[in-house]
């Protein structure tokens, strides 16, 4: 009995994250023909973390919240308008509906473009880190593919990975 204890005390718990597609996208209010492109809207986010300490990430994908203790890494991918990018940051909270919200969040955190704007997923994230593909190594959670390999598959939006 005492061994079992041990072990299930020394079990390196897997770390996970979650890796979301960007797209373009049109500030909130504007005309759809004014898209920003993925690296754009990455960048603003990352502008606001560095300057804030963190900043929100709005999605309309639902996450599994059985997994929401087990994530740690928010990973962030383009593969669209001749973009392929790949970042990865600390996930400080989540907050999901399943409707589409704004939770209350001091603005200072919100890109400013999209501060009005209601999503069902909100995901607090700070310390932002460019990947490179190419030398990636994080695999599909349950599955034995690489993450380089799966963002590269057309309309492919989101998936949890192991860290």
């Amino acid at each position: 009995m005492f061994n079992m204890l041990k072990l299930n005390q020394n079990k390196v718990t897997e770390i996970v994250g979650v890796a979301l597609r960007v797209s373009a996208r049109s500030p909130f209010g504007a005309k759809p023909y004014h898209k920003l492109p993925p690296s754009s809207i990455v960048n603003k986010h990352w502008e606001i973390a560095d300057k804030e300490g963190m900043v929100a990430f709005s999605t309309n994908v639902i996450l599994d919240t059985k997994r929401w203790g087990e994530i740690d890494k928010l990973i962030l991918f383009a593969n669209s308008q001749s973009e392929i990018f790949l970042c990865v940051c600390d996930i400080v909270e989540i907050f999901a509906k399943d409707n589409e919200w704004k939770p209350n969040i001091d603005e200072k955190f919100l890109v400013p473009e999209w501060k009005d704007e209601e999503k069902r997923t909100w995901i607090m994230v700070k310390n932002f880190k460019q990947l490179d593909i190419d030398t990636c190594e994080y695999q599909l959670l349950n599955k034995d593919i690489l993450l380089r390999e799966q963002i590269l598959k057309p309309r492919f939006r989101s998936c949890y990975v192991k860290l």
